[in-house]
C-alpha cells in the first residue's frame, strides 16, 4: 500500500464498491482519488471480463466517456482567447457547410451549450466510419436539427467533439487537424499512460482492456454512493 493512502478512506470506498457490486448491479469498479497531489484512495473490485472471470485490478483499463468534451471545449476557448473566433458568431462563418437545413444561425456558443438542435449522429454511423474525420464532419454538417436552434439544450453526447473540433480546425490559420492545433497546451501529462477510449490511473504495469462494456443511464446514479464516500474523505481537509 502506498504511503500516501488514507487507510480509513480506502476501506470506506472499498466497502462502497463491494456494496455497489453486490446490491446495485455493478460489474466491476476501480477508484483512485488524489488530494493535494497525493494518492489517497486506490481500490477496486468486481470482474473485468465476465467471459473469463478475470477480476478488476489496479491496472485494468476502463472506458471513460465525455471527458474529451472538456478537451474540445478548452480548445475552443483558446481559439477565442487568441481572437480567432467569436462565441456569438454563427458556426457557418467559420464552417460554411454547416449553414444548411435550419442551422444557419447556430452560434459557437450554441455548440458549447448543446443548443444546436443536433444531438444525433448521422444515419449509418458506425465505429469504423467515425475514424474518418472528414467524412464524419461532412455528414454532421448536413444534419437537420431535431429542435429549434438555440431553444433547448439537447445533449450532443457523441457529436459534440466533432462539431467543436471542426470549428477549431477551421479557425486555425494553418488548418491543422484538431489533434495538432494545441499540442501540449490542452493536455499535457507525459508521465501518465493515456488513451481517449480508456484510462488506467497507475503508471506501472500493463494496461489491459476491460472486456465488459458498462451499462450506462440508470447505473450512473447507482454509482453515486461511491462518489459520496470519496467526496467525504477528500473534502474533509479542504
Amino acid at each position: 500500500m502506498a504511503a500516501s493512502l488514507n487507510p480509513d478512506a480506502n476501506a470506506a470506498v472499498r466497502a462502497a464498491i463491494d456494496s455497489a457490486i453486490a446490491e446495485r448491479g455493478e460489474i466491476g469498479i476501480q477508484v483512485a482519488a488524489y488530494h493535494r497531489g497525493q494518492l489517497v484512495i486506490d481500490t477496486w473490485g468486481g470482474i473485468a471480463d465476465p467471459a473469463t472471470g478475470r477480476p478488476v485490478d489496479g491496472d485494468t483499463l476502463f472506458n471513460v466517456f465525455s471527458v474529451t468534451k472538456a478537451v474540445a471545449a478548452t480548445a475552443i476557448h483558446i481559439q477565442a482567447e487568441k481572437g480567432l473566433l467569436d462565441y456569438d458568431a454563427p458556426i457557418a462563418d467559420y464552417w460554411p457547410e454547416w449553414g444548411c437545413n435550419g442551422k444557419e444561425k447556430a452560434t459557437v456558443r450554441d455548440a458549447l451549450t448543446h443548443r444546436t438542435g443536433t444531438p444525433q449522429m448521422p444515419e449509418g454511423t458506425t465505429p469504423e466510419s467515425i475514424c474518418d474525420w472528414d467524412a464524419t464532419v461532412a455528414a454532421i454538417a448536413g444534419l437537420r436539427p431535431l429542435f429549434p436552434v438555440g431553444s433547448v439544450p439537447a445533449y450532443q453526447s457523441l457529436s459534440f467533439g466533432w462539431i467543436l473540433g471542426e470549428i477549431v480546425r477551421r479557425t486555425d490559420p494553418a488548418r491543422r487537424p484538431f489533434r495538432g492545433v494545441h499540442p501540449g497546451r490542452v493536455v499535457r501529462a507525459p508521465r501518465h499512460r493515456r488513451s481517449l477510449g480508456g484510462h488506467s490511473r497507475r503508471r506501472r504495469g500493463p494496461c489491459r482492456q476491460a472486456g465488459e462494456r458498462r451499462r450506462w443511464g440508470s447505473q450512473a446514479a447507482r454509482r453515486f454512493p461511491v462518489c459520496q464516500v470519496v467526496t467525504q474523505y477528500c473534502s474533509a481537509d479542504s
